[in-house]
């Protein structure tokens, strides 16, 4: 993930987002763009500007990112509950009923994931 700006405008970021090496093996790219699209067009995402080969690039929104102490506050948990299920009410929206598929892709993940190394120390640790 980097993020670009020019000299005359620091506070106008835009972020390229370059895909790891086989992550469309877990993740579905054209899933992952039409939820993008979807919840930017609900206030919910930033703006995508483009997609190329091997990633994205898209607006950058100032923030704070929560740390552990925070999601812990009375206070915040409300908000963060608020907007989540503001975030689920969209699919009731946009005509789109989503499938729920954590544990199909933690299971795809863990076949991906190797049992056993040839390294013996590896297989210990």
């Amino acid at each position: 993930l980097v993020g670009l700006y020019t000299d005359h405008s620091p506070e106008d970021v835009v972020l390229v987002r370059v895909y790891g090496n086989k992550t469309e093996l877990i993740v579905d790219r054209d899933n992952e763009l039409k939820s993008f699209q979807v919840l930017h067009a609900n206030g919910c995402a930033p703006r995508l500007y483009c997609t190329f080969q091997n990633g994205i690039c898209y607006e950058f929104m100032q923030g704070d990112a929560l740390g552990p102490q925070d999601v812990r506050d009375p206070t915040l948990i409300r908000l963060i509950a608020l907007e989540m299920a503001r975030i689920h009410a969209i699919h009731a929206h946009n005509g789109c009923i989503p499938k729920p598929n954590l544990w199909i892709k933690m299971r795809q993940y863990f076949s991906l994931v190797a049992t056993e190394f040839t390294d013996q120390a590896s297989n210990i640790r």
